[in-house]
């Protein structure tokens, strides 16, 4: 089940409804979506769950999720991120 995402500043798209409660949701930009696409569709935007929390990596394979981070974050976003990813049990690296 896929939504419309047609905001004024990134490329119109489909997004895929989830049940992940990530609250860094965004519309994906073009540069993003380019990067995804280099990466098998199967690997994309892969929903991860550990103890009650889900959230959605852009690139999930071999036990390393990939992010791919263009817009500014929080160092403090960026530490809550890694830390869920690993106790998860997964190696995380940002492109």
């Amino acid at each position: 089940q896929v939504i419309p995402r047609q905001g004024e500043v990134n490329s119109w798209h489909f997004a895929h409804v989830t049940s992940c409660v990530d609250d860094w949701k965004y519309d994906m930009s073009e540069w993003h979506r380019n990067w995804q696409n280099r990466f098998p569709e199967s690997t994309r935007e892969v929903v991860i769950e550990y103890k009650g929390e889900s959230h959605r990596a852009d690139i999930l394979t071999g036990g390393y999720v990939i992010e791919f981070q263009h817009s500014p974050i929080t160092s403090t976003e960026f530490e809550r991120r890694n830390l869920f990813y690993t106790k998860a049990g997964y190696k995380v690296t940002y492109a």
